[in-house]
């Protein structure tokens, strides 16, 4: 499924809406166009790439600030006649995912907006997993995040007890509960969440 976005706010190359979309309708699949950013707002997709049109002064990093204050994350591809190459590194940074320039064959666009959406369903396992340990972890006492992180240093529990100036029992207590708040089966299994919880910035 692709979204096409926007149409009003493309002026004079609105056309430049219809074709792309009569390209993406004639690959065999759908295409919805939204009039501006404000609509695609009130009725955001589930499911596919946004495909932002900037010729006509439309942002692609509007489109990704917009579904960001929504807490909405949709891969965004972008295209543009001509584009500098500092407006394409601002746009990554911001966090479109990928542009193309230039005049775009029918085959060459399903390709990319292939490429966005597999890439995307990747970045959206991690984010999802990322947001999944983060609270997790958050749920942990002070206690029971220090012997997590020092478990990710490689720490036993003597050594474990020795840097907190604890009990190994109490070291042992301490891990049994992260182990339990974490739903964590294996020492590798809380590290895991742990590092997922700081995957994403």
């Amino acid at each position: 499924m692709v979204r096409l976005q926007d149409r009003e706010t493309m002026g004079a190359d609105t056309v430049s809406v219809e074709i792309v979309s009569r390209m993406i309708f004639g690959c065999g699949h759908h295409a919805e166009v939204y009039s501006d950013v404000a609509e695609l707002g009130r009725h955001i997709p589930q499911d596919g790439v946004v495909l932002v049109l900037e010729d006509g002064g439309c942002s692609a990093v509007a489109v990704t600030e917009m579904l960001g204050r929504r807490g909405v994350w949709l891969p965004v591809l972008a295209y543009a006649e001509n584009i500098n190459a500092d407006r394409i590194v601002r746009s990554v940074k911001a966090g479109v995912m990928d542009y193309m320039v230039g005049p775009v064959a029918p085959a060459a666009l399903i390709t990319k907006v292939h490429k966005c959406y597999n890439e995307g369903a990747t970045m959206l396992g991690a984010r999802t997993r990322h947001a999944s340990a983060r609270a997790l972890v958050g749920a942990l006492s002070q206690r029971e995040r220090e012997v997590l992180e020092l478990l990710v240093e490689g720490l036993s529990n003597k050594e474990i007890a020795r840097h907190l100036e604890i009990s190994p029992r109490t070291v042992e207590i301490h891990r049994m509960k992260m182990m339990a708040k974490l739903g964590a089966k294996s020492s590798a299994h809380a590290i895991r969440l742990r590092l997922d919880a700081n995957s994403i910035n």
